[in-house]
């Protein structure tokens, strides 16, 4: 399954139960590294900070993380079935490397 961009597969990781959006204020500096690391650690959700430290008057807002941090989510993003096992996965990007992508040469940049 293909997805037009990240706000379509973070919606579609919260449709899955496999986002958790994090709300209350963390520091960027020390606390949010440790949080992504541990939800990973224990194959937690995909994370999304939105009330991150310092950073409130628009530069880097929320910070999205985990994304592809387990098997499940892989598969999902890359359009296998969820309960594919990593000998699928690699089957998949064998196939995807052995087909070529025809150039397009555009008149303008």
């Amino acid at each position: 399954m293909a997805y037009q961009d990240l706000r379509d597969w973070i919606n579609r990781l919260e449709s899955e139960n496999e986002l958790l959006r994090i709300k209350a204020e963390v520091d960027w500096n020390i606390e949010i590294g440790a949080i992504a690391r541990k939800a990973l650690d224990e194959e937690g959700p995909a994370l999304l900070f939105e009330n991150i430290k310092d950073y409130k008057d628009g530069r880097c807002r929320k910070l999205f993380t985990g994304g592809i941090g387990t098997r499940k989510r892989l598969t999902m993003a890359l359009g296998l079935p969820k309960d594919s096992n990593f000998t699928d996965i690699i089957q998949f990007f064998r196939k995807s490397f052995k087909e070529q992508v025809k150039p397009m040469i555009q008149k303008s940049g």
